[in-house]
């Protein structure tokens, strides 16, 4: 979520010769928290994790390919929660609808270019930080 760390790491990496042609987002936190609870910190974390950072990798990447005079493609990983509202998860909700409109602005701007942006909404996925929706008998 370090846009400086960020820019640094694909600056050194075109400079080593290694141009990626895709770049795939797919960072994410996610939280379940009352909306009159959550503090500013959990607030800004929810949208450093999940919008800036995919914004920041993909402005540094989307750089260099228009530097060099190269398309590529960016593939953003959102969720069901851009599209649609989830109880309890006013940061992670906003957040992934903030990366539906950027991947929807980017996908403008940088199409003339030659830069293709696009999404994928997954549900649920089973992981490590999701087994305990998976372990709930009223998920099922």
């Amino acid at each position: 979520t370090d846009a400086g760390a960020t820019k640094g790491l694909i600056t050194d990496l075109a400079a080593d010769g290694f141009t990626p042609n895709v770049l795939i987002n797919c960072a994410g936190i996610r939280e379940f928290a009352e909306p009159l609870e959550i503090s500013p910190e959990h607030w800004q974390q929810m949208l450093s994790v999940n919008l800036s950072g995919t914004f920041f990798i993909s402005q540094a990447v989307a750089k260099i390919w228009r530097d060099r005079g190269l398309g590529g493609v960016i593939v953003n990983t959102t969720s069901t929660s851009g599209i649609f509202a989830s109880e309890n998860r006013v940061g992670y909700v906003s957040a992934k609808h903030g990366v539906v409109g950027m991947t929807k602005q980017l996908a403008l701007d940088l199409g003339p270019l030659g830069i293709r942006v696009n999404a994928v909404a997954p549900g649920v996925v089973q992981t490590p930080m999701t087994q305990t929706y998976f372990d709930d008998p009223q998920t099922e």
